[in-house]
């Protein structure tokens, strides 16, 4: 079964989404929210969803961002006072 998203995939199972969202022990709002694209969806969802649909859905492109800390990931900045 070919299917590129959420909505589809519970179409084609018959789940109801207020179901999948139990299944998952997820907020049915919040699920909804990442389905229509308004918000992205967590690691943990992401990773719930692809296990529950056996990996047919993938919701790691519509993973949360992190936020870098101010300084990390950056080069270090050599001191100018070496005499």
């Amino acid at each position: 079964m070919e299917v590129t998203n959420l909505k589809a995939y519970l179409a084609n199972t018959g789940q109801t989404l207020k179901d999948f969202c139990r299944m998952l022990d997820c907020d049915m709002t919040y699920m909804s929210a990442v389905m229509n694209g308004r918000v992205r969806a967590g690691r943990r969802l992401a990773k719930d969803v692809r296990i529950a649909t056996g990996g047919t859905i993938r919701l790691e492109s519509k993973l949360k961002k992190r936020h870098q800390r101010q300084g990390e990931n950056q080069p270090q900045q050599e001191s100018a006072s070496a005499a």
